[in-house]
């Protein structure tokens, strides 16, 4: 006896039971590649959603920080200006003093706060170089009038 007589089946059958349990394998692998590839393209897409958001997080941060940055560097300057003009008309050593301490660490605050802008001019420059010399005079005029309490040293502004 033939074993396709004893399952009662002939070959076309077996055949076709083989090629039809083939293609429903197959289907279930092209199904679960495609199933796949939604999956990996929805990441795709979150994730670039995410560094884009994080993205403009960062430059609303930057822009924060820099229109912070130049508002206290407008204050500082407006101090620094308003101290000298204060210097110029003092009578007092230890007030003179106070002032020109003021005005040295005003100066150097709006320089810090001068350095966090990404400016590049020859304005800059000149704000800069400045700065460093009003700090640098202030200070010493404001350490000779602690030293030598009873003569009065002022700033002349030109």
């Amino acid at each position: 006896m033939n074993i396709f007589e004893i399952y009662g089946k002939n070959k076309q059958q077996i055949n076709k039971e083989r090629i039809l349990k083939v293609m429903k394998q197959e289907v279930k692998t092209q199904n679960r590649l495609i199933i796949l590839i939604v999956i990996l393209f929805i990441l795709t897409l979150l994730t670039g959603y995410y560094a884009f958001s994080l993205k403009e997080k960062y430059v609303t941060m930057t822009i924060n920080n820099y229109n912070e940055s130049f508002s206290n560097l407008v204050n500082y300057m407006n101090n620094v200006e308003n101290y000298l003009a204060k210097s110029m008309i003092t009578k007092s050593s230890t007030h003179a003093a106070e002032t020109l301490t003021e005005i040295w660490r005003d100066s150097n605050l709006a320089l810090v706060y001068l350095s966090r802008i990404p400016l590049e001019n020859e304005g800059v420059s000149q704000t800069v170089k400045f700065l460093n010399q009003v700090s640098d005079y202030s200070y010493s005029l404001s350490r000779k009038n602690i030293e030598g309490k009873d003569r009065i040293i002022t700033v002349t502004v030109h």
